[in-house]
Parts: structure tokens; C-alpha cells; sequence
């Protein structure tokens, strides 16, 4: 299966269902490493969260990445994508483009997943946001 190309950027909707829980960050596994740095990217951190939907087979992941600049510099930019897995392994699901700078927190539902993201509030210094939004992601097809 190639990686799915579709951007899921507006499936932002109201207030979901009652949480399953709470999610933790995971060390991303170096399969799924070598996948993203197969496609050039020049990966600079990386954590993912372990998304266990209980009307699917398999747990899926949730990655962000920060990527350095294949130009130099000391500039970063953040990449999150859905990752499941198959029997030859990670496949790349669809990349969420998302609001804020970067993930906080999610919370996991039965039909998608609340994430908590930082921003920059109008007297932040451009290196520390200190606000949060929330944001709910539907669920994707699979």
C-alpha cells in the first residue's frame, strides 16, 4: 500500500464522546524512523502516541516529527502523520496538518482524538508559546 497523500487538515468538529484515555507519548520505533527517513527527511526529534482503537486489528500511531532544514540553519519545522501497521510493516497513514505549534497532550475517543496543542500567545517570545488550544481529529478511514 503506498502512503496515503490526502491531507486531513479540517475534520475539526465539536465536543466528542466520552474519553477512553488519556494518551502518553511513546518512543518512535525505528522501523517507522527508517520509513520517514527513506521519503529525505532529515528528522531532528521525534515522538508518537499509540492510538489502541478497539474496532481495529492493529494500534496505530500518531507521530511528530521536527525536521531539520536540508539547508542549514537551526530552523525546524513539525510534520505529525498517522502510521499503522502491516504485516511488512509501518505503512504511512494520512499527514494531519494541524493549527498551534506542536502537540501537547490527546486524549483518546471512540471516534477520534482530542489534541491539545501549544500557540503562541501576542506576548510570547518566539521561543517559548505558553498558550494551549484544543482541537478534535476525526478518527481516519483506515
Amino acid at each position: 500500500m503506498k502512503p496515503c497523500a490526502a491531507l486531513l487538515a479540517a475534520s475539526l468538529t465539536a465536543t466528542p464522546l466520552a474519553a477512553q484515555q488519556v494518551i502518553e507519548q511513546v518512543e518512535v520505533p525505528q522501523a517507522v524512523l527508517n520509513l520517514f527517513a527513506q521519503s529525505g527527511a532529515i528528522i531532528d526529534t521525534a515522538v508518537a502516541w499509540t492510538l489502541d482503537w478497539s474496532d481495529r486489528p492493529q494500534d496505530e500511531l500518531l507521530v511528530q516529527l521536527s525536521l531539520a532544514s536540508p539547508t542549514g540553519g537551526n530552523a525546524v519545522t513539525l510534520h505529525h502523520q498517522f502510521v499503522h501497521f502491516e504485516a511488512s510493516g509501518p505503512v504511512l497513514g494520512q499527514e494531519v496538518l494541524m493549527p498551534g505549534v506542536g502537540l501537547e497532550s490527546l486524549n483518546l475517543y471512540a471516534n477520534g482524538v482530542l489534541l491539545v496543542v501549544y500557540e503562541y500567545l501576542d506576548t510570547d517570545a518566539r521561543c517559548c508559546p505558553s498558550g494551549r488550544a484544543q482541537f478534535f481529529l476525526e478518527k481516519p478511514a483506515q
